[in-house]
């Protein structure tokens, strides 16, 4: 008889409706109380409590962008994974898509000036050459509306889709910075050593 391994994990949820907003594992990094603290300070909580409450969208978006391959309705699959008990009401995809709207960009804005930044400390493997930071560029392409909106930056030819650039350190979360391109393609990656700027924790 083959011997097998059972692995268990416990993860902490909020009661009510507020059970599907978490990320798994990764809600120890983007808690709770941050999330409420950034809704707060951008005016974007809720004043009803209702079915999707402000903090829960928060997750379901940075889920969005977790599991960027997958629809709405798959990735809210994903957030009540192992919630049966609950028995929690599944929303329409029409209502994610509004409720997602309405808080806009601002708490995401927010949260990721609040978590990105440089966390390797000097003499962290791979993180410094010569006294130098080490900083790797890579990028994605975004699918964007078809809009008059976005679509005047694109010729005529070719469907909107953003270039989404971004500069990451070994050691910390990335820093994106977004720019349209006409004709955009894959970027490539590639890799530099910086100088620590003014002010940066080394």
């Amino acid at each position: 008889m083959r011997e097998k391994s059972v692995i268990t994990r416990t993860i902490e949820v909020a009661g009510g409706v507020y059970a599907p907003g978490h990320l798994g594992e990764l809600t120890q990094i983007v808690d709770f109380c941050l999330v409420d603290a950034v809704l707060e300070e951008t005016g974007t909580r809720e004043r009803r409590l209702r079915l999707l409450p402000s903090r829960v969208v928060v997750y379901f978006v940075l889920a969005l962008a977790l599991f960027e391959d997958c629809s709405y309705r798959s990735v809210w699959g994903k957030l009540v994974a192992g919630l049966e008990p609950l028995a929690l009401v599944r929303p329409a995809v029409s209502s994610l898509s509004r409720a997602r709207r309405q808080i806009g960009a601002a708490p995401l804005r927010r949260l990721f000036e609040t978590l990105a930044g440089p966390v390797a400390h000097r003499g962290q493997s791979g993180a410094f050459w010569r006294g130098l930071r080490t900083v790797a560029v890579d990028g994605t392409l975004l699918h964007a509306p078809d809009e008059p909106a976005i679509t005047w930056r694109y010729p005529k030819r070719s469907a909107p889709e953003p270039r989404h650039p971004a500069n990451v350190h070994p050691g910390a979360q990335p820093g994106p910075r977004q720019r349209p391109q006409p004709q955009a393609r894959p970027a490539p990656a590639r890799c530099a050593a910086v100088h620590p700027r003014p002010g940066t924790p080394s």
